[in-house]
């Protein structure tokens, strides 16, 4: 059985990749927006169920994407290693240090996002910030005043830059094109930001501990096939995850 503690080797986010590529989903076509996205679940200020956000991963967003498995043996593979990813952020972002968080560390926290490389080695961020607000749109409501230009949340704003660098559209563009460098402080700041985040919702989650809400790693025990839900409560898939009282 697959250890779902264990963080992915280079080798299998590269298997992670072409399993977003087979789905075709606009919102999360690679391994670095689903860290973004990913990110984004787990600092949410409300909680986001799995019956709420598995479809876009597990079926793509749109006419044109597919699921990103031909099988139900590729379908717990895709999962397995979706939900490692998963877990190995919820330790990175939940498991922080109040010193890292306010800098006296030197302010980079212990998550960083995963981004890509161009051709001329320069960075790319824009994927993992686009996955990011991917994320947000399950909370639109409360994400909103975060995301307000004039009196949002200045931690966003890096998170803006990042996903907006290179849009077509004049308007959505919030800066001037950037050096690697400059990139790559946004990139850290943006990681940054995300830790601060979740400490700001984490002692709302702590008051629901008793429910069973929280951000906690997300589990698979079993097999996947249409029947079982697939993070192995051993449950039928209508009564558990597809359930929209469901809760993690």
């Amino acid at each position: 059985m697959m250890k779902l503690d264990k963080p992915l080797a280079p080798g299998e986010l590269r298997e992670l990749d072409r399993f977003l590529a087979h789905a075709g989903s606009a919102a999360l076509p690679n391994a670095s927006a689903l860290d973004g996205f990913f990110a984004a679940l787990i600092c949410s200020p409300d909680l986001v169920t799995p019956n709420e956000y598995l479809p876009l991963i597990l079926e793509g967003d749109g006419e044109g994407s597919r699921p990103g498995y031909d099988d139900s043996e590729s379908a717990m593979r895709f999962c397995c290693l979706a939900m490692r990813h998963y877990n190995t952020l919820v330790d990175r972002i939940t498991e922080f240090d109040e010193d890292e968080l306010a800098g006296a560390n030197g302010g980079g926290g212990i998550y960083y996002p995963r981004t890509m490389k161009g051709a001329g080695g320069e960075l790319i961020a824009e994927h993992w910030a686009k996955g990011f607000i991917s994320g947000t749109r399950f909370r639109r409501k409360q994400w909103r005043r975060l995301f307000d230009v004039k009196g949002g949340d200045s931690r966003i704003v890096p998170i803006l830059l990042l996903a907006y660098e290179n849009d077509p559209d004049p308007a959505k563009r919030r800066c001037d094109p950037m050096s690697n460098e400059a990139r790559q402080a946004l990139i850290a700041l943006a990681g940054h930001a995300v830790a601060c985040l979740y400490s700001d919702v984490s002692s709302r989650r702590e008051e629901y501990r008793f429910a069973g809400i929280g951000t906690t790693p997300y589990n698979i025990q079993r097999g996947l096939d249409y029947d079982s839900c697939p993070c192995g409560s051993g449950e039928d898939y209508g009564d558990c995850c597809g359930s929209a009282t469901a809760l993690h």
